[in-house]
C-alpha cells in the first residue's frame, strides 16, 4: 500500500508539471480500457508523456469505471467524458479533472440513448457531447452544463438499413461522430449500412437534422468506422474496418457534402491473413495520415498530397504493435502513442517529420486492454488562449467594414504582380497623404485598414535591416528616408481606426498572363527580396519581427500565399512566431476556410465568387473585394469599371449577415491619393450608409 501511495505522489508531482511547464512538457495523457474477466484494468488510467524523450510515466488509475472504451476531453481542459460500453442500455459519464493530480471525480451519468455506446465527441462550442451507439445504430446529443455535468439528451437519430456482410452488417452500427471545422455539421460513420450520415447540428438547441443529401455511400462491405478532417478543412478521410481501406473525400463546407476521390488499401498486397481496421489520424502538419490494422498488427503511414489530398503509402510499422484498436498523435506532432489491446501495453513512436514514418522509441507502459488515448494540454493556458482568441474574433466582427490599400511598386508599372526588378526611381508619390486615406475610410463607416507593406515585388514600404529592397531605394520619396508604414499607422490610429499589415509570402508570380515575367537571365525572386533566397522562413520571420516590434500594437496581419509550396509546411511555426511577438494580433491567411490555419475564415471574393461564407455561417469571417477591375491603381482601369455604390453597400450587408467583415480595396494613385472615380464612389457609399443610419435612427 505504501508503494502505491509513493508512486501516486510521484505521478501527482509529474502531473502538476504537465499542467504548468512551459511548452507542455510533460503532457498529461488518459487511457480508456476494457475491464472485467481476467483483465487487470479497472477503468480510466492517467500518465504523463515527456515531450523531450517520449517516455511515459507509470500509469495510475484515475477513476474506476466499467468498460470506459472511449474518452473525450472538453475544450476547456476541465472535464473528461467516457462511454461505458456494454450490451444493455448505454451510459456516458462526466468527470471533473483534478488540476493538481490529474485524478477524475465523477460528476454524473446520462443515458447514451441506445446500446453499446462506442464513441463520444464534444462540439467546438463545448456545449454538447455527441455519442454513437454501435449496438442499436443510433446517435445522441447530450447538453453539457456549465459545471461539466451532462443534462438530458436533446437530440437523437436512429439509423436504418443493412449491407452485404452477413456477420457484421445485418443492421446499422453507428461507430463514430465527428464535427465539421465550423461546427455546423456532424458526420456519423455507420459500419453496418456503409454510409457516413451527415447531420446539421444546432449547437444552441442540441439537435441533429439530416443534411441534404443526408449521407455519402461507401462501397458495399466497406464498414466505415472512424473519420478525420485534414487541418485545411478541404479534405476528410474515413477508415473502413471491414474492407481494410481508407477513403478520401473532398469537403464542401458551404453544403456539408463529401465527394469521394480515392480509396486505398491499408494492408500490404501480399498479406493473406485476417485483419480489420480501427483508428485513423491526420498529422497536425497535414502532411501525413495514419491508420491502424488489427490482425496485420501495424500502423499504415501515408503521405498526403497537399494540393489534391490524395494518399501515397510510406510504410507499415509493426514493431511493438499488437491489436492497435486506438492510437493518437501528441499535439506537437512529435510522438505517436499506440494502444495495444492485444498485449496490454501502450508503445511510443517518434514521428519522422520529413517522411512521416514511425520510429520505435523503446518506451512502453503496461495497461490492461488499452483502447483509447487522449491528451490533456496545459488546461489553464489553453483556456486563457482560447478565450482571448474568441474575444479578439468577437471584437474584429464589430469592425464590419475595412479599407484595403494596395499601394506599392505595382502602382507604378501597370501590373498586379511586380517582379522585384523594377526601377525604384519609378516610385514617386509626390502628394502621398495617409491622412486622406484614413479620413475617407472613417467617412464611409470603415473601422480598420490593411496596407500592402510588402507585395509580390518584394519591395518594402519601410526601412528593413534585412534587405536593400526597401523604401531607402525610393529616392523620389523623401530622398529614400521615408517610412510609409509609420505614416499609415499614425494616420489611422489618430482617427480611431484599427491597423493591419498585408505581407506576401513566396509564390510563382512570373506568369506571363499576369504580365510580370522576370527579365531574361534573372532568377525568379518568388515575391521576396533577393536576400531571402537562402532561407525563406528565416527571412520572413525577421521581417515580421520588424513589423511587429517597431510600430506598436498591430491589430491584424494579413498573409497572402500562406499556403504556398515553399513555406506551407512551416506555416504553424510562423504563426507561433507572430503570436510570440504580439499575442493579440489576429493572423489571417488569405482564402483559409478553417480556423486552424487562420484566426478568421477568409474569402477573396474576386478570385472565387463562390467562396463567400455560407448562409448561417458561425465562424468569424472576412471577405475581401475590390472597388474596380484591378487591385493596384492602373491606367487601364477605366471609370466605367468602378463598382456601383449600391452594389457595394449590398455586399457589405450580405457579408455582415454571414458573420463576416467586408474589406474593400480602394487603391491610391501614383500621387499617393485616393482619387477620381474611386474617390467619388467612396463618397457615394458614405452617403448611402449615412442615409441608412439616419433612417434607422428616425425609426
Amino acid at each position: 500500500m505504501m508503494r502505491m501511495n509513493i508512486r501516486a505522489s510521484i505521478i501527482a508531482a509529474l502531473w502538476a508539471g504537465a499542467l504548468s511547464t512551459a511548452g507542455g512538457q510533460p503532457l498529461g495523457v488518459y487511457f480508456g480500457t476494457y475491464t472485467g474477466g481476467q483483465n487487470s484494468s479497472k477503468g480510466v488510467y492517467r500518465s504523463t508523456l515527456d515531450l523531450a524523450t517520449g517516455k511515459l510515466s507509470e500509469p495510475v488509475l484515475a477513476a474506476e469505471a466499467q468498460n470506459p472504451s472511449f474518452l473525450e476531453i472538453h475544450p476547456n481542459g476541465r472535464f473528461l467524458y467516457a462511454v461505458s460500453e456494454s450490451g444493455g442500455a448505454g451510459k456516458v459519464s462526466a468527470y471533473t479533472i483534478d488540476k493538481e493530480t490529474g485524478g477524475l471525480v465523477l460528476l454524473n451519468q446520462a443515458p447514451s440513448g441506445g446500446s453499446g455506446p462506442c464513441h463520444v465527441n464534444i462540439d467546438h462550442t463545448g456545449k454538447n457531447a455527441l455519442v454513437t451507439n454501435y449496438g442499436s445504430g443510433s446517435a445522441s446529443v447530450i447538453p453539457i452544463e456549465q459545471d461539466g455535468r451532462l443534462a438530458k439528451p436533446t437530440g437523437f437519430v436512429q439509423h436504418e438499413g443493412s449491407s452485404v456482410n452477413p456477420n457484421r452488417q445485418k443492421g446499422p452500427h453507428a461507430h463514430s461522430v465527428n464535427l465539421s471545422p465550423d461546427n455546423r455539421f456532424a458526420f456519423v460513420a455507420d459500419l453496418g449500412i456503409d454510409k457516413i450520415m451527415i447531420y446539421r447540428l444546432d449547437a444552441e438547441k442540441g439537435t441533429l437534422v439530416p443534411n441534404n443529401p443526408p449521407f455519402v455511400r461507401l462501397k458495399p462491405g466497406s464498414g466505415p468506422r472512424h473519420f478525420a478532417f485534414h487541418p485545411n478543412g478541404k479534405f476528410a478521410y474515413v477508415i473502413n474496418e471491414l474492407a481494410c481501406t481508407v477513403t478520401a473525400f473532398a469537403y464542401e463546407p458551404a453544403s456539408g457534402t463529401l465527394s469521394e476521390f480515392q480509396t486505398i488499401p491499408t494492408l500490404p498486397a501480399d498479406f493473406g491473413g485476417s485483419s480489420s481496421c480501427a483508428e485513423v489520424r491526420v498529422h497536425p502538419n497535414g502532411k501525413f495520415l495514419y491508420g491502424s490494422n488489427r490482425g496485420h498488427d501495424s500502423i499504415a503511414v501515408y503521405r498526403i498530397d497537399p494540393a489534391k489530398g490524395t494518399l501515397a503509402l510510406v510504410e507499415h510499422e509493426s514493431a511493438d504493435i499488437k491489436t492497435p484498436r486506438n492510437f493518437n498523435i501528441d499535439p506537437t506532432g512529435t510522438f505517436c502513442l499506440v494502444a495495444n489491446q492485444g498485449s496490454d501495453s501502450v508503445a511510443v513512436f517518434h514521428i519522422n517529420q520529413a517522411t512521416g514514418s514511425l520510429e520505435p522509441t523503446g518506451h512502453k507502459i503496461s495497461i490492461g486492454k488499452p483502447v483509447c488515448v487522449r491528451f490533456l494540454q496545459q488546461a489553464d493556458a489553453r483556456v486563457e488562449v482560447e478565450a482571448e482568441r474568441a474575444a479578439l474574433q468577437e471584437d474584429f466582427l464589430k469592425l464590419r467594414f475595412g479599407l484595403f490599400l494596395h499601394f506599392n511598386m505595382a502602382t507604378y508599372v501597370n501590373r498586379e504582380w511586380a517582379n522585384g526588378y523594377e526601377d525604384p526611381a519609378l516610385f514617386r508619390p509626390d502628394r502621398l497623404n495617409c491622412g486622406q486615406w484614413a479620413e475617407l475610410a472613417r467617412a464611409a463607416g470603415m473601422k480598420y485598414g490593411v496596407l500592402t507593406v510588402k507585395h509580390t515585388g518584394g519591395w518594402c514600404l519601410w526601412d528593413s535591416d534585412h534587405t536593400t529592397h526597401d523604401i531607402t531605394q525610393f529616392i523620389h520619396y523623401k530622398n529614400g528616408k521615408g517610412d510609409i508604414v509609420r505614416e499609415y499607422v499614425n494616420a489611422f490610429r489618430a482617427r480611431g481606426l484599427k491597423v493591419g499589415f498585408y505581407y506576401c509570402f513566396p509564390g510563382n508570380f512570373s506568369s506571363s498572363k499576369r504580365d510580370s515575367a522576370i527579365p531574361e537571365g534573372q532568377p525568379d525572386l518568388h515575391g521576396l527580396p533577393p536576400e531571402a533566397a537562402a532561407d525563406y522562413v528565416g527571412f520572413i520571420k525577421k521581417q515580421l519581427t520588424e513589423l511587429l516590434t517597431n510600430y506598436g500594437p498591430v491589430d491584424l496581419l494579413w498573409i497572402d500565399q500562406y499556403n504556398n509550396a515553399y513555406t506551407r509546411a512551416r506555416w504553424q511555426e510562423i504563426k507561433a512566431h507572430v503570436k510570440s511577438l504580439q499575442r493579440r494580433c489576429l493572423v489571417i491567411g488569405n482564402n483559409a476556410h478553417n480556423l486552424e490555419d487562420s484566426d478568421v475564415y477568409s474569402c477573396e471574393y474576386p478570385w472565387n465568387p463562390k467562396s463567400l461564407p455560407p448562409e448561417g455561417n458561425t465562424m468569424p469571417a472576412e471577405v475581401c473585394d475590390k472597388i474596380s477591375g484591378t487591385w493596384f491603381w492602373n491606367t487601364a482601369d477605366r471609370p466605367e469599371r468602378v463598382r456601383d455604390a449600391g452594389e457595394i453597400v449590398k455586399m457589405l450587408k450580405l457579408c455582415n449577415e454571414r458573420n463576416a467583415n467586408y474589406l474593400l480595396n480602394v487603391p491610391p494613385d501614383r500621387d499617393g491619393l485616393i482619387s477620381g472615380a474611386h474617390l467619388e464612389r467612396m463618397k457615394e457609399v458614405a452617403a448611402l450608409l449615412n442615409a441608412g443610419a439616419t433612417e434607422t435612427d428616425s425609426k
